[in-house]
């Protein structure tokens, strides 16, 4: 049992680590995509990015999971975060 709460617990937090990423992550690079990276720029965070982007992982995470966390907990975040997000879950509701 303990080793099964454990499993469970792991792959609980990965999905709150991947998560944290694409919220740090995506209003930056997601607004400087196919550009060279800018002088100051840390390359390790944008080759994580870029390695995890076009999963479907991320983008079940971008298009359900975060907007439905911003919806409840959205007052924490700035309001650039939140449009960036709200925008994707109202394209897909047009697209549905």
């Amino acid at each position: 049992l303990d080793e099964l709460i454990g499993g469970v617990l792991g792959v609980v937090e990965g999905a709150i680590l991947l998560v944290v990423l694409l919220l740090a992550t995506d209003p930056y690079f997601r607004g400087t995509a196919g550009q060279v990276a800018a002088v100051g720029e840390f390359p390790v965070f944008r080759a994580v990015h870029d390695f995890i982007n076009g999963s479907l992982t991320a983008g079940y995470l971008r298009d359900h999971v975060i907007p439905n966390l911003l919806a409840v907990f959205g007052f924490l975040f700035p309001q650039a975060i939140r449009d960036g997000f709200s925008t994707a879950a109202m394209l897909l509701d047009r697209l549905a």
